[in-house]
């Protein structure tokens, strides 16, 4: 398909941890991993290119926390703020979620999150 490798540069850049990183040094390099090349590569490459993945990958991790935040008051607060962005951040790197709906994320999150919270002693079972 003609636009699968841009997509998957996206996702790539939403989803992969060290994606801030990769496209601050060298965007090119980055996004030739998903397959991206020709004029998609150095669109998505160029400055403004590299600046506009890193929105949609902030935009979509507050959505993602947002999610949680609003689903989830409690868990919200025993995490605090950097916590929660830290676990959100991971959950999307790892997984992501499966459904189109928001009001999906936080039960998927939980079921991710559940693992790491029982051998956490500072969250209560």
């Amino acid at each position: 398909m003609l636009h699968e490798a841009p997509l998957r540069g996206l996702t790539g850049a939403i989803r992969e941890k060290t994606a801030p990183a990769a496209l601050g040094a060298n965007p090119a390099t980055f996004l030739r991993r998903f397959g991206v090349g020709g004029e998609d590569l150095a669109s998505m490459a160029s400055p403004q290119g590299a600046e506009r993945l890193l929105v949609y990958r902030s935009l979509v991790h507050n959505r993602f926390r947002g999610a949680v935040e609003v689903s989830l008051p409690r868990t919200a607060q025993t995490l605090g703020a950097t916590r929660l962005v830290e676990q959100v951040s991971a959950f999307i790197d790892e997984r992501a979620s499966s459904s189109a709906y928001l009001r999906d994320i936080a039960a998927e999150f939980v079921a991710w999150a559940v693992p790491f919270w029982d051998q956490d002693d500072q969250i209560a079972a």
